[in-house]
């Protein structure tokens, strides 16, 4: 077994957080009042869920009542943004609802929706891996408001679960800080190349660092 000490096992749990530093310096949605949905469940879950940074918490779309169209979760930016990815958990308490099929929508009214992509692979639905990074969706023009419809799920259900569900503007600091995150968490303190990848983590930390102090502060 590979002896970690602390300035090291630092590192790594800097880099498990990573994603919601990125969320909270860079996030297009950081109040929980932007998120809707035409199907929100009543009985459990919320959507100031999505964004707690608490994996034991969830979004959960209706179950207990009908309705009709495919359940959605909806959000408001603050700027009509032309190019976003995004990032999800799935629920922690079971391994159920997960989406498999997903339409992604943009407004600037909040009323009239134009589909920008679909996204149908990919999608994670087993217990592993628990989240899932999109790749950057460029839509024909910025939009203000973006619907995310699940057309589908992993057991064949309306309903549908997210623990944390972040969006995020395609931009390459926030895509730099994933990856290097990624790679070292994977590659683990064993790796030939860990003192350079533990570098480049570095790196994209303190910059990340630098924009959430700027973000909050200034």
């Amino acid at each position: 077994v590979d002896f970690i000490d602390a300035a090291t096992a630092e590192v790594f749990v800097n880099a498990s957080n990573m994603l919601y530093d990125l969320q909270v310096a860079y996030g297009l949605v950081t109040d929980a009042s932007k998120f809707s949905s035409n199907a929100p469940e009543t009985s459990e879950g919320s959507l100031g869920a999505l964004i707690d940074n608490q994996y034991g918490t969830f979004f959960h779309s209706a179950w207990s009542y009908t309705v009709e169209e495919a359940h959605y979760l909806q959000m408001e930016v603050s700027e009509p943004t032309e190019s976003i990815f995004f990032y999800f958990k799935k629920r922690s308490q079971n391994n159920n609802n997960r989406p498999t099929d997903i339409t992604i929508l943009g407004s600037n009214d909040g009323e009239v929706f134009t589909e920008i992509t679909t996204i149908n692979s990919g999608l994670p639905t087993g217990a592993s891996p628990l989240d899932y990074t999109s790749e950057v969706i460029t839509a024909s023009e910025a939009y203000k408001h973006f619907r995310f419809v699940v057309n589908a799920t992993s057991n064949g259900t309306k309903f549908f679960t997210f623990s944390e569900f972040y969006l995020f503007p395609g931009n390459q600091t926030i895509l730099d800080a994933i990856a290097t995150s990624k790679a070292l968490v994977e590659a683990g303190i064993g790796a030939e190349n860990f003192d350079e990848l533990k570098a480049a983590f570095e790196t994209a930390y303190n910059k990340v660092q630098e924009d959430k102090f700027n973000k909050l502060f200034n």
